[in-house]
């Protein structure tokens, strides 16, 4: 099943301060929620607590394939820090090698504007994008359901965690994605993630020390992916979650 909508826009922004990423967001809306989206995203480019930028990109483009409807993950919380799940983490398929090159690759003193695609069981890189990585994007919310969701579950509201539960939604239904785990690169925020379509959305409190601007995505990919497919849907397709996978807690 799909929507075919007419008249959505890809609202995408990246601010960064000479080589350091400052900060990145992104929608999809319709065509009256264009200008509202820009200063939004705007505002959220100048106010951020890695610095103020000194350059800032807002690209807005038309979509043109249908989009097609999913349903968030289930999320759990995980009271434990980062060090006690690598048990957890390689149950998935991945091996412990490409668990180090994550976490190593997270930690590093530069930061990926997007996310580096791993292979689950090497730890080679997949994609070829540097420090740009492959950014995910023309995601949204049914209007409705979000309402829904947020009277239901008003500790799992705000815009970090909605934003990064739709991305992992999305992420987590590409061919070969095996798990994605994330840093946040914000200093005053270290919870992160670790998802999969097996598991769902599970929040990993302390991935960081406070005042940490270390932090971005890593995707897990199977052996023999194909990944310029896989980095199309990622990057390109549309898709509006409407429902979720429960329970959640």
């Amino acid at each position: 099943m799909a929507w075919s909508l007419s008249n959505w826009f890809s609202v995408r922004m990246r601010a960064s301060l000479g080589d350091k990423h400052i900060s990145g967001g992104e929608a999809l809306v319709p065509h009256t929620a264009i200008t509202d989206t820009v200063s939004h995203l705007q505002r959220k480019a100048f106010s951020h607590s890695r610095g103020v930028p000194d350059a800032c990109h807002i690209t807005v483009e038309a979509v043109t394939t249908a989009i097609t409807p999913i349903a968030l993950l289930p999320i759990h919380d995980q009271a434990r820090d980062f060090s006690a799940l690598t048990d957890f983490i390689t149950g998935h398929g991945i091996s412990e090698v490409a668990l180090t090159a994550a976490t190593t690759l997270l930690h590093a003193p530069h930061h990926l504007r997007g996310a580096a695609l791993l292979d689950c069981v090497t730890g080679e890189r997949l994609d070829t994008l540097a420090d740009r990585g492959v950014r995910v994007s023309r995601m949204s919310y049914d209007t409705a359901f979000l309402a829904q969701w947020r009277e239901r579950f008003p500790q799992y509201c705000g815009a970090r965690i909605e934003e990064a539960l739709l991305l992992a939604s999305k992420v987590t239904r590409g061919e070969g994605i095996v798990g994605e785990l994330c840093i946040s690169d914000d200093p005053e925020y270290t919870t992160g993630y670790f998802a999969s379509a097996q598991s769902g959305y599970t929040r990993i409190h302390a991935m960081k020390r406070l005042g940490d601007e270390c932090g971005g995505r890593v995707f897990f990919v199977a052996p023999a992916t194909d990944v310029a497919a896989l980095i199309s849907y990622l990057q390109l397709t549309p898709v509006c979650a409407d429902k979720a996978f429960y329970p959640v807690g």
